[in-house]
């Protein structure tokens, strides 16, 4: 239950409190003093989307904070799947502050939450029924689940959703593989081909590096071996004074003045080391000029080859493990394609499986929905006659269809308000009120398996007055019978039946509007009561009105 509200800089209201308790609570006040403001309010703590537009003018921030009470076993169960911690005394603290960036700090019982996690708490805690409720009524679409909830087929319902699933995701897979056979032909004579090209260039990752090297030195053969031959005829020619000769010439000289010098023995046997190596050198330099005589036709080969690497990559990827990827891709495409009426016939079995299962679960909805129907039909009208539509006429009508989401029918609801007229659907003759009376019969016809204890119904007096309206009055009143109804209204009728009203009234001062909530002793109520019955003076005829009102 909801026990107090405290409202901070939010629209209109600077602060205000309100201390609220069991039964029904009627809010009223003149138009546009702020009624909706409060409605809104708890809507925002309870995790709905709220900007910054609901800051007061001139304030930085609005906050709001909700205190529950007497938490029910839905809540508490809510609470503990959610993790989140419990308050003293079983006492539940929820709370919102937006900035004026827009940006929004949730919290329960202290502890900072997503506004996702408020919203699925705030499910479990209050229901608030307003304008949206009653135009949901003109969607025949929304009917099938006023009719489920009648019926308690939401295990049902569960299970027939996850069934209808499993199936369509089973089609899918069916229509993937029922792959046109023209279509099917096409693309195995181009995996062919892919298969076949990449597979004939035989890719060996590093290739491509390998030849550009080659390339590079083949390029330039001729001018390396002109090199070459040059340092070999400068080591090795006698006749100019080739370096080996001139070593060799060296080594005689010293060796010949070796046994008076001692101490050039390591400079000697460092001429003696060249003289033997210098040799070696210029038979390797030999062994590189015949490496050098290449085949002409090597180069043009590896431009070849490395030009049909570059196409492939073009086509297939950007290197050779690119190439060697999508050549496995196609072999296992075309391992698919060539299964695929295997896994088409298995597929095909399982689809009829499925559907088998989505058909016996629809029918089983089916029954149980026409089996729920005509008790709820009369629960409505037996509804909509206390609610003062005593010729009403309501039915439920079945509309066949294909498997959907809800199942194997539609649902749609069919009202006549006057005597003598057909049954029509409620979008084409249901006027505000009359759909304010509806919305109220519906949830009373339906059973109380939400688990909620906190009810708020936002303006359902719209369009009807008079007698109706104390009918609505007096449905409201026991519907608040063991758990707590807050109710906006305008009307006397209605809010003479709250266990207790509080008064929202706005006012100037200082060239700025505040808004106030007030609760309303017994005279308070009166004096509210007998302006809200009419007229621009406050009489004592309008007062006394007022109090048999009240006390009736």
């Amino acid at each position: 239950m909801l026990e107090s509200l405290y409202i901070e800089n939010i629209a209109v209201i600077d602060k205000a409190e309100l201390r609220l308790g069991a039964g029904l609570t009627c809010l009223t006040g003149e138009t546009g003093a702020g009624k909706s403001i409060v409605i809104d309010s708890i809507r925002a703590v309870l995790g709905e989307r709220t900007g910054r537009e609901v800051i007061r003018t001139g304030a930085r921030s609005a906050q709001v904070t909700a205190l529950f009470s007497a938490l029910s076993s839905r809540a508490a169960a809510k609470l503990e799947e959610l993790g989140l911690p419990e308050g003293e005394d079983g006492e539940l603290m929820l709370q919102r502050s937006v900035n004026i960036e827009g940006k929004s700090v949730f919290r329960v019982n202290a502890m900072p939450v997503t506004a996702a996690v408020l919203r699925e708490l705030g499910a479990a805690l209050v229901n608030i029924h307003g304008q949206h409720d009653n135009h949901a009524l003109l969607n025949p679409e929304k009917h099938i689940a006023f009719l489920d909830a009648a019926a308690g087929n939401a295990p049902l319902l569960a299970q027939y959703k996850k069934a209808h699933g499993d199936w369509k995701k089973l089609l899918r897979k069916q229509e993937s593989l029922q792959m046109d056979e023209r279509e099917k032909r096409r693309r195995l004579e181009l995996l062919d081909f892919q298969i076949e090209e990449l597979a004939a260039a035989d890719i060996r990752i590093g290739e491509q590096d390998e030849l550009k090297a080659r390339l590079e030195l083949l390029r330039n053969a001729e001018k390396l071996a002109d090199e070459l031959r040059g340092a070999r005829q400068s080591l090795t020619n006698d006749e100019d004074g080739g370096a080996v000769a001139l070593l060799n010439a060296a080594l005689r000289q010293l060796e010949g003045a070796e046994e008076y010098l001692p101490d050039l023995a390591e400079t000697i046997q460092t001429v003696r080391d060249a003289a033997y190596t210098i040799p070696d050198a210029a038979g390797e330099l030999r062994g590189a000029l015949e490496d050098l005589d290449c085949d002409p036709r090597e180069l043009e080969s590896a431009e070849e080859r490395l030009d049909l690497l570059h196409r492939l990559e073009r086509k297939y990827g950007k290197d050779e493990q690119a190439l060697l990827d999508a050549l496995d891709e196609a072999n296992a495409e075309r391992a698919r394609i060539s299964m695929a009426e295997e896994r088409l016939s298995e597929i095909t079995y399982q689809v009829s499986k499925a559907e088998t299962e989505v058909l016996r679960l629809a029918a089983r909805l089916r029954t149980a929905r026409e089996a729920a129907a005509h008790g709820f039909e009369d629960a409505v009208l037996g509804e909509l006659r206390f609610l003062d539509m005593p010729n009403a006429q309501f039915e439920v009508r079945f509309n066949p269809c294909a498997p959907t989401d809800n199942g194997t029918e539609k649902a749609e609801f069919l009202l006549s308000a006057n005597a003598g007229e057909a049954v029509k659907p409620l979008v084409k003759i249901a006027s505000g009120g009359e759909l304010s009376r509806i919305m109220l019969a519906l949830k009373n016809a339906l059973p109380d398996t939400d688990g909620v204890d906190t009810l708020i119904f936002d303006e359902v007096d719209a369009g009807i007055g008079g007698r109706a309206a104390r009918k609505v009055g007096a449905k409201l009143h026991t519907v608040a019978q063991g758990r707590q109804v807050m109710c906006v209204t305008h009307l006397a009728q209605i809010a003479a039946e709250g266990d207790a009203q509080l008064y929202i009234n706005k006012e100037t001062r200082e060239g700025k509007t505040f808004t106030a909530v007030t609760p309303l002793d017994r005279e308070g109520r009166i004096r509210e009561l007998a302006r809200m019955l009419g007229g621009l003076e406050d009489t004592a005829a309008q007062r006394a009105a007022a109090a048999e009102l009240l006390g009736e």
